[in-house]
């Protein structure tokens, strides 16, 4: 996002508990928006709480990205000989 300064940063959408610490820390930061993946825990914990914080919520698209490969391509031919 343009202009952001991230502050607080959780890879632990699978994690509750952990997940939970982040979003405090959040919340003691103040943050204002919060970013998150559409999946695991972004709706029932992390949209709760933003909203409870009064920060809004933007959810990102998570889309792979090969760096020395057609990820597409390798997907497709792991499914065609699956």
């Amino acid at each position: 996002m343009a202009g952001a300064d991230p502050v607080v940063s959780s890879s632990a959408l699978a994690r509750r508990g952990e997940l939970e610490s982040d979003l405090a820390r959040a919340a003691a930061e103040r943050c204002d928006v919060y970013l998150v993946e559409l999946k695991a825990a972004a709706i029932d914990t992390v949209a709760v709480r933003a909203e409870q914080a009064g920060a809004r919520v933007v959810f990102l698209r998570n889309r792979p990205v090969a760096l020395d490969a057609d990820l597409d391509g390798e997907l497709l031919a792991f499914h065609d000989h699956a």
